[in-house]
């Protein structure tokens, strides 16, 4: 029970790692967190809010599969080899793959009218939720552009002991 409850922590260790070494995974977060402000005006129904949910998985998932791709390439050689090259744009063209098509489901459901015009007018009338709007889109940008990014390092690199 207690390696299953250690593999939780490796897999929220690595999504942490994700989440500071690459800066396309804090874009991915930044959007999550401003989608569910807007969710929160647009008042999704249960169905869309699954689709949301998915759309959300799938990118962020992609994102740290290609992240897995780019360390295990880079560790294996860091010689230029068209297959890593390969690998590696593959990897990331899966990610804007399902980026692109989470990008389109959320048009198809975000830009329904009258909902749309109706959650446009609910956050700019209320000086708060457009503070809150304005903080958010601020503190996204600092997110993503500002933090620096952190180097690659390898959990399971040896430890040299001393005699």
């Amino acid at each position: 029970m207690l390696k299953f409850i250690r593999g939780f922590g490796y897999a929220f260790q690595g999504i942490g790692n994700c989440l500071w070494r690459e800066r396309n995974m804090r874009v991915h977060f930044s959007a999550i967190v401003l989608v569910l402000y807007w969710c929160c005006f647009f008042r999704p129904t249960a169905m869309e809010f699954i689709f949301i949910v998915i759309c959300f998985g799938v990118v962020t998932a992609m994102e740290c599969m290609n992240t897995a791709v780019e360390s295990l390439a880079d560790k294996l050689s860091k010689e230029q080899h068209p297959l890593i090259k390969q690998a590696k744009d593959c990897a990331a063209g899966a990610v804007l793959l399902t980026a692109i098509a989470s990008a389109i489901t959320g048009c198809i459901l975000f830009l329904q009218q009258p909902r749309f015009s109706l959650a446009i007018q609910n956050i700019f009338s209320s000086p708060l939720w457009t503070a809150l709007l304005i903080i958010l889109l601020i503190s996204a940008f600092c997110f993503v552009f500002l933090l620096p990014v952190r180097k690659k390092t390898f959990r399971f690199q040896k430890k040299e002991k001393k005699d």
